[in-house]
């Protein structure tokens, strides 16, 4: 006995070498003395021998299963990454002892180790009830709590550890890092400016306090806080990315960059290395703020418009912690890049990491208004706002949504409210001007757009939306001007196509003896209506005009009159003294409604196609044309477009025409199983060249505000056009009720909506003009000889 009490008095002094003697020798005499055994198996595990020390505990378990060795037993094995088995020790532990605090306390430790929280965070509580004193079971009940986000009962119980060690520095930051996930900012500055009291010289404090002032917009006091961490530690990763953040903050996104790739990735990659992994479990706060580091790069290189490498890295971050705030950022991206299907998968993931994260919400509703499935869009962007009622974006969204479904009230409401939180919302306002235009109440637009443009000045989307509006009321002047805002990098909805041209672009000087190439943009339509200028260019003294398009315009554009050739964009063409858009032509040419050229037809049909297209065609007439759809990609299209053909079924009462379908893409196969008798020639239609010989041959097209009317317009073939309401309807076709096309004067009639949606009441005034129509038509044909 008394060479146990010798070892074990030495022991307990810090003598361990002195203390191993003694239990030897007292194992040499007695092998089976169980606290001899267990106290030298943990001497020898201190000492890295863990083989030994298991086999010692084992022992000694094997002679007295005492909760004591075990708990040690379970320590040792967790440590050896034998998780299963340490946890079935602690279970014997406590069934031997309920009340042993330590082993409840190991447990919850373990549990948390492998996020088994619910399990680990019961296992906490047991400890605490069985020693209210056990500091170390409070922190790491806070640790579980910060990992749950359950920001508030974490900041609890750190209070509860720092009353048991008031001087404890790591309590105070402990206290610190919880407050700023619950966003009290000024009591976490308390708390951290305590911590680095006791402790000045810890970077991670001075780090930590970095992060509160980022979070409250305080770049100076942030900035001075990273770099006094990094005096103390200069590989020091949070404080190098809270640096990071104040330098994007403050504009400086190429030092930013550089302090990310030349200290936070390299001695990432440096650690990395030294580890063997950076996925070992033994580093698992360098492996989160090496994802941090990969992540926050990606934002800023996405700031600089660098998709590909960003969205590398933020998978890659994802790959090493896949946690909400990286998966949200891949969904963003994932949007802006119309990947709209990936996106929600990586917000769902997301959501499932964390089910409070109210941006994952909010971006889900993003994609879903994209994919247009707006009921999805408006149950999250619902639930996103429970989450983060103050959100203007997220009104915003939801007002998106919203105009989306013609709810222009719940729309308004929800643009108001993000402006009531954030009154220089530039997309909430922009938003609000598209609403007062698309309910008539233009004035109101104007002034908003005027608003917004007062603001800042060079908006792309401000300066196109008023553009637009302008134009729709005739205001050609002005309107032309800002709608060169659509060729802006900056445009929210850019159409511009991308190609290699090296001439300058034509703004409007003289073209006496110059070669000029014009330039497709948007819709097929738009190069058709805007074709009719090569003529006025030939006069203005150009030596040639020439135009690049799509394949589908390609044949029908080479008729146009003073044109000299054609190319699509992949082919050869030479040098050209200058180039321009279709669309500016209006601008640089100073046109106005009295000045359009409206000389028609000014397009003309392919004789082989029309003697090929006339065979198909039937033979009693009147022949009259039908498009009831434009194409979905277009922003308008679910205001342009009819629900289905059976929108025109009554229009078949008018008996004696023939009826033709030209619906190509969606809505062609209704063609197939019409409710009237209908030639359906949609499927055998290969470009407008072939929309054209068909048209030449019609005595009548019906037609929402697609390409083909334009077709019809440009061949002087009578068309009437189905509008939606207002300024649903595009802004060619002017605002007031009852106005004509100055574009296509005397062959084009417009029927516009009169109430928001109704294309039923169009279709009955349109049917009433057909029975008039068609009566007309008979006259004449019995007139003829």
């Amino acid at each position: 006995m008394e060479v146990f009490d010798a070892a074990l008095a030495a022991h307990r002094n810090g003598r361990l070498s002195d203390a191993e003697r003694g239990y030897r020798a007292l194992l040499q005499d007695d092998p089976r003395h169980p606290d001899a055994l267990h106290l030298l198996g943990l001497i020898v595990w201190a000492k890295d021998s863990t083989t030994e020390a298991e086999c010692l505990l084992r022992e000694a378990i094997a002679i007295r299963e005492d909760a004591v060795y075990l708990t040690n037993l379970a320590n040792l094995l967790a440590e050896s990454s034998r998780r299963q088995e340490a946890e079935s020790m602690l279970h014997r532990a406590l069934a031997i002892a309920p009340s042993y605090a330590l082993a409840h306390y190991n447990l919850g430790t373990l549990l948390a180790e492998t996020n088994r929280f619910d399990e680990a965070e019961r296992a906490l509580r047991n400890a605490l009830a069985c020693d209210a004193q056990l500091h170390e079971a409070w922190t790491n009940l806070g640790n579980l709590l910060i990992k749950c986000e359950r920001h508030t009962e974490a900041v609890d119980a750190y209070r509860r550890a720092l009353h048991l060690d008031p001087e404890r520095a790591a309590a105070h930051r402990d206290l610190g890092i919880a407050l700023t996930k619950a966003s009290r900012f000024t009591e976490a500055e308390v708390a951290l400016q305590d911590a680095i009291q006791r402790d000045p010289h810890c970077p991670e404090a001075h780090a930590d306090l970095a992060a509160v002032y980022v979070h409250t917009l305080r770049w100076i006091d942030a900035e001075t806080a990273c770099r006094r961490a990094l005096s103390l530690d200069s590989t020091h990763l949070n404080a190098l990315c809270n640096l990071a953040k104040v330098l994007c903050k403050t504009d400086r996104l190429e030092e930013a960059e550089t302090v990310l790739r030349r200290n936070i990735l390299t001695e990432s990659d440096d650690h990395g290395a030294r580890s063997g992994d950076t996925n070992d479990h033994a580093c698992p706060q360098r492996r989160a703020q090496y994802a941090g580091a990969l992540h926050l790069l990606g934002v800023v290189l996405l700031e600089r418009g660098e998709t590909d490498e960003a969205q590398q890295l933020f998978r890659s971050a994802i790959s090493i912690d896949a946690n909400a705030v990286y998966l949200t950022s891949l969904g963003d991206l994932l949007v802006e890049n119309r990947g709209y299907d990936d996106a929600v998968d990586a917000y769902r993931a997301a959501m499932a990491r964390s089910p409070t994260h109210a941006g994952a919400h909010r971006g889900l509703g993003v994609a879903f208004t994209h994919k247009k499935s707006f009921a999805e869009a408006e149950a999250v962007l619902k639930e996103a706002l429970r989450l983060e009622p103050d959100s203007a974006d997220t009104y915003t969204t939801l007002a998106a949504v919203y105009a989306h479904t013609r709810r222009w009230n719940d729309a308004e409401m929800a643009c108001r409210r993000a402006l009531q939180i954030d009154g220089k919302h530039r997309t909430a306002l922009h938003n609000l001007a598209g609403i007062m235009c698309y309910t008539d109440r233009v004035s109101d637009a104007e002034k908003l757009f005027r608003e917004a443009i007062a603001r800042e000045p060079y908006n792309a989307n401000e300066r196109f939306g008023l553009g637009q509006l302008l134009l729709s009321q005739g205001r050609y002047e002005e309107g032309w001007m800002l709608n060169e805002a659509r060729l802006s990098p900056d445009h929210e909805t850019p159409t511009i196509p991308w190609l290699d041209l090296t001439c300058p672009k034509w703004d409007g000087e003289s073209l006496a003896g110059k070669t000029l190439l014009l330039v497709y943009e948007q819709g097929f339509g738009d190069s058709i209506q805007f074709a009719r200028y090569v003529p006025l260019l030939k006069a203005l003294g150009a030596r040639s005009v020439n135009i690049i398009c799509e394949a589908p315009l390609k044949p029908l554009l080479q008729t146009v009159d003073g044109i000299d050739h054609v190319f699509l964009p992949n082919e050869h063409r030479p040098q050209f003294d200058f180039w321009a858009f279709f669309m500016s032509l209006p601008f640089h040419l100073g046109t106005r409604i009295d000045t359009i050229p409206d000389r028609l037809p000014y397009l003309r049909t392919l004789p082989a196609r029309v003697d090929m297209w006339r065979t198909r065609l039937p033979k009693r007439g009147p022949k009259i044309g039908l498009v009831w759809k434009g194409s979905p990609a277009n922003v308008r299209d679910a205001l342009r477009s009819l629900p289905s053909l059976a929108t025109l079924r009554p229009l078949a009462e008018n008996t004696g025409a023939t009826w033709i379908s030209l619906q190509k893409g969606s809505g062609e196969a209704e063609a197939v199983d019409a409710p009237f008798a209908i030639t359906a020639l949609g499927p055998h239609i290969r470009d407008l060249a072939d929309t054209a010989a068909i048209v030449a041959q019609l005595d009548l097209l019906i037609s929402v505000d697609t390409a083909t009317v334009h077709v019809a317009g440009a061949l002087n073939v009578p068309c009437w056009v189905l509008l939606p309401y207002g300024s649903h309807a595009d802004w060619r076709w002017l605002r007031e009720p009852e106005a004509a096309s100055p574009w296509y004067p005397n062959i084009m009639r417009l029927f516009r909506q009169h109430a928001d949606g109704d294309w039923d009441d169009v279709v009955s005034r349109v049917g009433f003009a057909l029975g008039e129509w068609v009566a007309a038509w008979q006259n004449r044909s019995r007139e003829s000889p």
